[in-house]
């Protein structure tokens, strides 16, 4: 947590944790409803060309500490209920468009390289049965990497939201490497999270 932070009250602890495992439910709820009828969107030269790297899965889910590190370091409580309803807003929409026009991405496309140690592929694996290929546009991980950075660009924190920018460019490129979402997701998740952030902060000291 960053110095200039309060801590946070117990009861906005336990509403962060509540929307955090509420969206959770919400997408694993919307993959069982799409998985079966998920589209395959053709690999453009550059999904193609960015390689898979099986190591970045340790960084695609360190988007869990993201999040938690952005929400913790708001200073006041205020902008942390802004930050869980913008979270909330933006899984919404999110989910309409999975549920609107499900996308699956081609991971059976994309076999483990030969000399992958065991403990990436173990992850590899683990993610893989753990995440169906599905929910792919827009990339949320993309969408709350910008909100990350956004609420922390705003009022008393925008002197530290530098602090979290290389952890949220990572956690989007990981996206790629980690062969989980096409380019056109992430385009669509940075775009997202662009307007949910500028929705709610728009006005804000």
């Amino acid at each position: 947590m960053l110095a200039s932070a309060r801590p946070a009250e117990p009861r906005l602890l336990a509403a962060g944790l509540a929307a955090f495992l509420l969206a959770s439910a919400a997408y694993g709820l919307a993959q069982r409803l799409t998985s079966a009828r998920a589209v395959v969107l053709p690999l453009s030269a550059l999904d193609r060309a960015i390689p898979f790297w099986p190591a970045s899965g340790w960084v695609y889910l360190a988007q869990f500490a993201l999040l938690a590190a952005a929400f913790l370091s708001l200073p006041t409580a205020a902008a942390r209920r802004r930050f869980i309803a913008a979270g909330w807003v933006m899984q919404a929409l999110a989910i309409a468009c999975f549920l609107g026009w499900p996308v699956r991405f081609p991971r059976e496309l994309f076999n483990l390289p030969a000399d992958t140690p065991a403990m990436h592929a173990q992850l590899v694996d683990w993610v893989r049965g753990a995440d169906q290929p599905v929910n792919c546009l827009p990339s949320l991980h993309a969408a709350n990497a910008v909100l990350c950075v956004a609420a922390l660009a705003r009022g008393a924190a925008r002197r530290w939201w530098l602090a979290l920018l290389p952890l949220a460019l990572a956690c989007i490129v990981s996206t790629l490497t980690f062969k989980q979402h096409y380019v056109a997701d992430v385009v669509a998740g940075l775009a997202l999270g662009a307007a949910v952030s500028w929705f709610f902060w728009r006005r804000a000291p």
